[in-house]
């Protein structure tokens, strides 16, 4: 038993020099190291430019962005940005109503500016005014929709989701 306990020591040994090896970023485990980052680093940049209002925006961008007026009750205004730095360039406006967010995009081109990439349960058109919207989402909820009108490109997200006549009032309001 003396001899096993020998090798058990070697072992838990070799165990904490290898953790303290790779914790000091001078071993990897499964490749990746974890080193800690020297000061300095490089980061990559906050595209998202704070604005006070829709018309701070607006200037910054060169378009006017066409902004909902009808947002389901009980949601307010939280956070204006613009993002100059994507292709194409949007306006992003989020609603906040408790835990609950509505993200909303407008940008001048083409292509689905939403960001969204989860995987949801059905993908189906939907008519709003005279907007063809793509949208996803689950049960009787919509998460995201994405649609084209007038050489702009709009997004919606919702993280809690929302029935269908309340994007279609949404998007209807948009002016």
């Amino acid at each position: 038993t003396h001899e096993g306990e020998s090798d058990m020591k070697k072992l838990s040994l070799c165990i904490i020099t290898a953790l303290s090896l790779v914790s000091l970023g001078i071993l990897t485990a499964c490749g990746v190291s974890t080193a800690p980052k020297e000061a300095g680093s490089a980061q990559l940049p906050n595209p998202f430019v704070p604005c006070a209002s829709i018309e701070d925006a607006n200037e910054i961008l060169g378009f006017t962005a066409a902004v909902p007026s009808d947002i389901p009750d009980g949601y307010e205004t939280a956070a204006i940005a613009a993002v100059s730095s994507s292709d194409p360039a949007f306006v992003q406006i989020r609603y906040e109503y408790g835990e609950k967010t509505i993200t909303y995009r407008i940008g001048k081109g083409s292509g689905n500016i939403s960001g969204d990439y989860n995987s949801y349960e059905f993908t189906k058109t939907l008519e709003a005014g005279e907007n063809t919207l793509t949208c996803s989402g689950a049960g009787e909820l919509i998460y995201n929709a994405v649609w084209e009108a007038d050489g702009y490109t709009y997004s919606l997200t919702a993280t809690d989701g929302i029935t269908e006549n309340e994007l279609q009032e949404l998007v209807e309001s948009i002016a």
